[in-house]
């Protein structure tokens, strides 16, 4: 996640949580150097397998945590986010 501007997740299974909840888990302890955007397609899907909702009632996040991720349905409204996202948090060429 190093070189990473950010990150489209897409129904998957362990190995797609793992890598998710590893970025999650740097963005709110802030580890990371910057902000990176995270982006999970499939409403549906996700909201199934991820109970945000009632991780945070049981106290293991926060409202804020909740936050760090944006669910989409449709790839124009996520493009558009990852775009006003991206060219509000970095001026520095993505290719340097």
């Amino acid at each position: 996640m190093y070189l990473a501007r950010a990150m489209l997740a897409f129904p998957g299974g362990f190995g797609t949580m793992d890598e998710l909840f590893e970025l999650l888990t740097l963005l709110q302890t802030h580890k990371t150097h910057r902000k990176v955007p995270v982006i999970i397609y499939g409403t549906d899907f996700w909201n199934q397998v991820l109970h945000l909702d009632s991780l945070q009632k049981a106290g293991v996040i926060s409202k804020e945590d909740k936050d760090l991720i944006r669910m989409f349905d449709d790839v124009d409204s996520a493009f558009e986010f990852l775009t006003d996202e991206l060219t509000k948090h970095f001026v520095e060429p993505i290719d340097g």
